[in-house]
């Protein structure tokens, strides 16, 4: 177990012992707040070193972006574009950060496919359909009207 959960861990029950003597109801409300503590500390645990790559079409669509969104480097970014056949290698992408790779013309729809790992060697692959014509979906559009949004 981590440092950071013992000491919670440890808190909380000196907490929960102490106020046991007052109320058992705020003895038990300790307990929850540290449980809560320690759900929260695994969670963050479990997003670390994660890198996220977005793939898109450029405005003019002569150029593919990159786009790290996640809170780790991106190591070894592979992108092939399925029927132009184009494909390029970025030795790391830094969280934040973009590269846009320009193409010869301009390209109406195109297939990416990305892999890329993090520090610790996990492999990731995503594929993603570019297209110029078609507007990117919005992820925040509820799935039905919604207070005037159509």
């Amino acid at each position: 177990m981590e440092r950071s959960s013992l000491i919670v861990i440890g808190v909380g029950l000196v907490a929960a012992a102490g106020l046991a003597l007052i109320s058992p109801f705020l003895s038990l409300m300790a307990l929850i707040i540290a449980g809560v503590v320690l759900m929260a500390l695994a969670i963050s645990s479990d997003t670390r070193d994660l890198p996220d790559l977005q793939v898109a079409l450029a405005e003019d669509a002569r150029a593919v972006v990159v786009r790290n969104e996640g809170n780790a480097p991106a190591l070894g970014v592979h992108v092939a574009l399925v029927p132009t056949g184009l494909e390029f290698d970025l030795a790391s992408l830094a969280p934040e950060a973009v590269h846009e790779q320009p193409l010869a013309g301009q390209v109406a729809e195109v297939k990416a496919v990305v892999s890329y790992r993090n520090s610790a060697g996990q492999e990731f692959r995503r594929t993603a359909l570019l297209s110029a014509l078609h507007p990117e979906e919005d992820m925040l559009r509820p799935p039905f009207a919604l207070f005037r949004w159509k």
